[in-house]
Protein backbone atom coordinates (compact mmCIF):
# COMPACT_ATOMS: atom_id res chain seq x y z
CA UNK A 1 0.00 0.00 0.00
CA UNK A 2 0.91 3.84 -0.73
CA UNK A 3 0.33 6.43 1.47
CA UNK A 4 0.76 9.87 -0.75
CA UNK A 5 1.83 11.80 2.54
CA UNK A 6 4.35 14.29 2.31
CA UNK A 7 8.06 12.51 2.07
CA UNK A 8 9.60 14.77 -0.05
CA UNK A 9 9.45 11.55 -2.80
CA UNK A 10 11.42 9.79 -0.06
CA UNK A 11 10.86 6.10 1.12
CA UNK A 12 8.85 5.91 4.24
CA UNK A 13 8.74 2.68 5.97
CA UNK A 14 7.95 3.58 9.08
CA UNK A 15 6.34 5.81 11.35
CA UNK A 16 4.98 6.56 15.14
CA UNK A 17 1.66 6.28 16.55
CA UNK A 18 0.29 8.81 19.37
CA UNK A 19 -2.13 8.33 21.85
CA UNK A 20 -3.27 11.57 24.06
CA UNK A 21 -4.62 11.71 27.34
CA UNK A 22 -6.20 14.19 29.49
CA UNK A 23 -5.34 13.51 33.13
CA UNK A 24 -7.47 15.45 35.66
CA UNK A 25 -6.93 15.85 39.28
CA UNK A 26 -10.38 16.39 41.93
CA UNK A 27 -9.56 18.44 45.11
CA UNK A 28 -11.50 20.40 47.56
CA UNK A 29 -11.92 23.87 47.61
CA UNK A 30 -11.22 26.91 50.16
CA UNK A 31 -9.85 30.05 50.68
CA UNK A 32 -5.94 31.06 49.83
CA UNK A 33 -5.53 32.38 53.10
CA UNK A 34 -6.77 28.83 54.50
CA UNK A 35 -5.08 26.23 52.21
CA UNK A 36 -4.98 23.59 55.02
CA UNK A 37 -9.13 23.28 54.46
CA UNK A 38 -8.92 22.45 51.30
CA UNK A 39 -7.29 20.36 48.84
CA UNK A 40 -5.01 21.47 45.78
CA UNK A 41 -5.90 19.75 42.58
CA UNK A 42 -2.64 21.45 41.18
CA UNK A 43 -0.58 19.84 43.76
CA UNK A 44 -1.30 16.85 42.68
CA UNK A 45 -1.01 17.25 38.53
CA UNK A 46 2.34 18.58 39.33
CA UNK A 47 3.56 15.27 40.72
CA UNK A 48 2.19 13.89 38.21
CA UNK A 49 3.83 15.78 35.52
CA UNK A 50 7.28 14.97 38.03
CA UNK A 51 6.06 11.26 37.39
CA UNK A 52 5.76 10.90 33.28
CA UNK A 53 8.93 13.28 32.61
CA UNK A 54 10.81 11.11 34.67
CA UNK A 55 9.31 7.74 32.83
CA UNK A 56 12.29 6.05 30.53
CA UNK A 57 10.83 4.38 27.11
CA UNK A 58 14.16 2.70 26.24
CA UNK A 59 13.27 -0.30 26.43
CA UNK A 60 10.55 0.20 23.63
CA UNK A 61 12.64 1.23 20.84
CA UNK A 62 12.85 0.78 16.92
CA UNK A 63 16.21 1.36 14.55
CA UNK A 64 14.18 3.49 12.83
CA UNK A 65 11.97 5.69 15.12
CA UNK A 66 14.28 5.54 17.97
CA UNK A 67 11.75 5.21 21.79
CA UNK A 68 8.42 6.30 22.92
CA UNK A 69 8.40 9.42 24.01
CA UNK A 70 5.93 11.81 25.75
CA UNK A 71 5.35 15.49 25.76
CA UNK A 72 2.99 17.47 28.34
CA UNK A 73 1.36 20.02 26.25
CA UNK A 74 -1.26 21.86 27.76
CA UNK A 75 -2.31 22.80 31.91
CA UNK A 76 -5.05 24.10 33.68
CA UNK A 77 -6.62 24.42 37.06
CA UNK A 78 -8.01 26.69 39.44
CA UNK A 79 -10.81 29.02 39.74
CA UNK A 80 -9.00 32.75 40.79
CA UNK A 81 -5.82 33.62 42.41
CA UNK A 82 -6.95 33.03 45.82
CA UNK A 83 -9.12 29.91 46.02
CA UNK A 84 -7.63 26.62 46.84
CA UNK A 85 -8.04 24.73 43.38
CA UNK A 86 -10.71 21.94 43.60
CA UNK A 87 -9.93 20.82 40.12
CA UNK A 88 -6.80 21.00 37.27
CA UNK A 89 -5.95 18.65 34.15
CA UNK A 90 -3.05 18.68 31.89
CA UNK A 91 -2.86 16.86 28.37
CA UNK A 92 -0.01 14.41 27.33
CA UNK A 93 1.29 13.40 23.79
CA UNK A 94 2.45 10.33 23.40
CA UNK A 95 4.30 9.25 20.27
CA UNK A 96 4.78 5.50 20.42
CA UNK A 97 6.53 3.18 17.96
CA UNK A 98 4.31 0.46 16.74
CA UNK A 99 5.46 -2.39 19.12
CA UNK A 100 4.33 -0.40 22.46
CA UNK A 101 0.70 -1.27 22.55
CA UNK A 102 -1.82 1.71 23.82
CA UNK A 103 -3.70 0.14 25.99
CA UNK A 104 -0.73 -1.32 27.73
CA UNK A 105 1.06 2.22 28.38
CA UNK A 106 -2.66 4.31 29.19
CA UNK A 107 -2.38 1.34 32.21
CA UNK A 108 1.14 2.22 33.46
CA UNK A 109 0.18 5.52 33.55
CA UNK A 110 -2.56 4.68 35.73
CA UNK A 111 -0.75 3.07 37.89
CA UNK A 112 2.00 5.49 38.01
CA UNK A 113 -0.46 8.13 38.72
CA UNK A 114 -2.85 6.71 40.84
CA UNK A 115 -6.25 5.74 40.80
CA UNK A 116 -6.89 9.31 41.98
CA UNK A 117 -6.15 10.21 38.11
CA UNK A 118 -8.92 10.29 35.77
CA UNK A 119 -8.01 9.14 32.47
CA UNK A 120 -9.35 9.99 29.41
CA UNK A 121 -7.68 8.87 26.21
CA UNK A 122 -8.60 11.95 23.99
CA UNK A 123 -6.94 10.30 20.34
CA UNK A 124 -5.84 7.15 19.74
CA UNK A 125 -3.57 6.20 16.43
CA UNK A 126 -1.30 3.07 15.63
CA UNK A 127 2.38 3.55 14.22
CA UNK A 128 2.83 0.87 11.34
CA UNK A 129 6.29 -0.64 10.51
CA UNK A 130 7.41 -2.51 7.15
CA UNK A 131 10.68 -4.23 7.13
CA UNK A 132 13.03 -2.85 4.76
CA UNK A 133 13.44 -6.33 2.70
CA UNK A 134 9.55 -6.89 2.35
CA UNK A 135 9.21 -8.33 -1.22
CA UNK A 136 6.27 -6.13 -1.46
CA UNK A 137 7.92 -2.68 -1.56
CA UNK A 138 10.99 -3.96 -4.14
CA UNK A 139 8.98 -2.68 -6.76
CA UNK A 140 8.66 0.74 -5.44
CA UNK A 141 12.29 0.81 -4.38
CA UNK A 142 13.79 -0.56 -7.35
CA UNK A 143 11.96 2.13 -9.39
CA UNK A 144 13.68 4.99 -6.77
CA UNK A 145 16.93 3.35 -7.86
CA UNK A 146 16.91 3.66 -11.20
CA UNK A 147 15.58 7.71 -10.47
CA UNK A 148 18.26 8.05 -8.07
CA UNK A 149 21.29 6.47 -9.39
CA UNK A 150 21.63 4.45 -5.93
CA UNK A 151 19.12 2.46 -3.90
CA UNK A 152 17.68 5.22 -1.44
CA UNK A 153 17.77 3.85 2.34
CA UNK A 154 13.95 3.73 3.89
CA UNK A 155 13.34 6.78 6.82
CA UNK A 156 11.39 6.39 9.67
CA UNK A 157 9.32 9.40 10.52
CA UNK A 158 8.61 10.71 14.33
CA UNK A 159 5.06 12.20 13.54
CA UNK A 160 1.70 10.01 12.01
CA UNK A 161 -0.47 9.52 9.17
CA UNK A 162 -3.11 8.81 7.30
CA UNK A 163 -1.51 5.00 7.33
CA UNK A 164 -2.52 5.01 11.22
CA UNK A 165 -5.73 4.18 9.98
CA UNK A 166 -5.11 2.71 6.50
CA UNK A 167 -2.68 0.30 7.92
CA UNK A 168 -4.92 -1.31 10.23
CA UNK A 169 -7.93 -1.29 7.67
CA UNK A 170 -5.81 -3.43 5.07
CA UNK A 171 -5.11 -6.14 7.15
CA UNK A 172 -1.26 -4.27 8.03
CA UNK A 173 -0.39 -4.96 4.73
CA UNK A 174 3.12 -3.75 3.66
CA UNK A 175 3.37 -0.34 3.27
CA UNK A 176 5.43 3.28 1.87
CA UNK A 177 4.83 6.51 2.66
CA UNK A 178 5.86 8.35 -0.16
CA UNK A 179 4.93 11.59 -1.80
CA UNK A 180 5.69 15.48 -2.64
CA UNK A 181 5.57 18.04 -0.15
CA UNK A 182 7.93 18.82 2.44
CA UNK A 183 7.10 17.18 5.95
CA UNK A 184 8.65 20.36 7.53
CA UNK A 185 6.04 22.48 5.52
CA UNK A 186 2.83 20.34 7.02
CA UNK A 187 0.84 22.82 9.00
CA UNK A 188 2.35 25.70 8.20
CA UNK A 189 0.99 29.14 7.33
CA UNK A 190 0.92 29.15 3.25
CA UNK A 191 2.13 25.71 3.35
CA UNK A 192 3.59 25.01 0.02
CA UNK A 193 4.37 22.27 -2.32
CA UNK A 194 7.43 22.20 -4.97
CA UNK A 195 5.73 21.77 -8.51
CA UNK A 196 8.93 19.00 -9.16
CA UNK A 197 8.04 17.23 -6.53
CA UNK A 198 4.61 16.71 -7.73
CA UNK A 199 6.03 15.94 -11.27
CA UNK A 200 8.59 13.38 -9.81
CA UNK A 201 5.81 11.55 -7.33
CA UNK A 202 3.87 11.31 -10.92
CA UNK A 203 6.67 9.66 -12.62
CA UNK A 204 7.39 7.36 -9.48
CA UNK A 205 3.81 6.57 -9.09
CA UNK A 206 2.70 5.92 -12.89
CA UNK A 207 5.94 3.52 -13.14
CA UNK A 208 4.73 1.82 -9.89
CA UNK A 209 1.38 1.08 -11.37
CA UNK A 210 2.51 0.50 -14.70
CA UNK A 211 5.21 -2.89 -12.93
CA UNK A 212 2.38 -3.47 -10.77
CA UNK A 213 0.20 -4.43 -13.86
CA UNK A 214 2.68 -5.95 -16.01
Amino acid sequence: MIVAEPSSNRPIIAHKGSVRLQITAKGKSAHSSMPELGDNAVYKVVEWIALIKALSFESQSHPLLGSTTAAVTTVSGGQNINSVPDSASFTVDFRTVPSHHHRELVAEIQRLCSDEAAIEVVTDFKGFATVPDHSAIKPLMTILQDRLGSRPDPMGAPYFTDASALVPGFDDAATVVIGPGEAAQCHQTDEFCYVHRIDEAFEIYTALIRRMCE
